[in-house]
């Protein structure tokens, strides 16, 4: 009978799984790089741009660093994983005939 009949196959949790994990990694990489090329550009209007006479440490406080690059970090890991959320459910949420082409 139908009742008695048990699903087979993954739960959703793990099939979003290791794509939530790739886009983690993701967007750990792309934050890390976007912070360095942050600093990078810092250092070089600083340094070698400005020769030395543009003062950006008194513009830029530690504090606003901290800040800006903890935006990056999170903003970076949060908005990849929940795009990937979002369309692993979407994906999940397809019927068998909407998943092949027509």
């Amino acid at each position: 009978s139908i009742q008695t009949m048990k699903l087979v196959g993954a739960s959703w949790g793990f099939i979003r799984r290791p794509f939530i994990w790739q886009a983690f990694r993701i967007g750990l990489t792309a934050a890390i790089l976007a912070g360095g090329i942050l600093a990078g550009a810092m250092y070089w209007l600083q340094y070698t741009a400005g020769m030395g006479e543009v003062y950006l440490n008194e513009l830029v406080t530690p504090e606003v660093w901290i800040v800006t690059l903890g935006t990056i970090f999170v903003c970076g890991i949060v908005l990849t994983v929940w795009s990937a959320y979002v369309s692993v459910n979407r994906q999940l949420n397809l019927r068998t005939g909407d998943v092949y082409l027509k």
